[in-house]
């Protein structure tokens, strides 16, 4: 993932980050007649952004994925199905579970203004959604048994989604 150089307080961060996203967007205003290739900028840029990096980052956010499967067995120990957890750099992860299995992580970096949302197969033990907002824009994916079925990019005025077939705009 692409460093951004961001300094001051957080309305500055999101500011001068929005800015970036902001540049590459087509002129407004948008309409059904807006080709989608006019967002591919945008889209591209947003993809940069939104990287997956909190999940399966290892190093100085997580030292291993089984952080989320130690505190799920815990959860189970503890006879409960959810709790929030604060890692010693600041970032949060919510645990869903079921019988010792995330069914769901909400893992948030507040400073970094990322948050990342994944949805796991109870049964299946599969990703079978993720979403990664970031300073105003978001992507979501979602998953089948054979791989990725469905990706959006969201930001401001407008979505640009695909199922498989060619990307389609909707703007708001």
């Amino acid at each position: 993932m692409a460093e951004l150089s961001i300094t001051g307080d957080s309305g500055d961060k999101i500011k001068n980050c929005q800015s970036q996203f902001e540049q590459v967007m087509p002129p407004k205003p948008w309409s059904d007649q807006t080709p989608v290739t006019a967002f591919k900028p945008l889209v591209d840029l947003i993809d940069s952004q939104t990287q997956s990096v909190l999940f399966r980052h290892e190093g100085a956010k997580y030292s291993q994925n089984e952080d989320y499967y130690d505190i799920a067995q815990t959860l189970d120990a503890e006879g409960k199905s959810s709790a929030t957890v604060k890692f010693d750099n600041g970032v949060t992860a919510e645990v869903h579970q079921i019988q010792s299995w995330p069914t769901q992580l909400i893992i948030e970096d507040k400073d970094a203004g990322l948050k990342e949302t994944v949805d796991l197969s109870a049964t299946s033990h599969r990703i079978e959604s993720d979403k990664v907002e970031y300073c105003g824009v978001s992507r979501l994916r979602k998953f089948g048994e054979h791989g990725e079925t469905y990706r959006a990019y969201n930001f401001g005025g407008g979505q640009v989604e695909s199922d498989g077939g060619l990307p389609v705009l909707k703007v708001e």
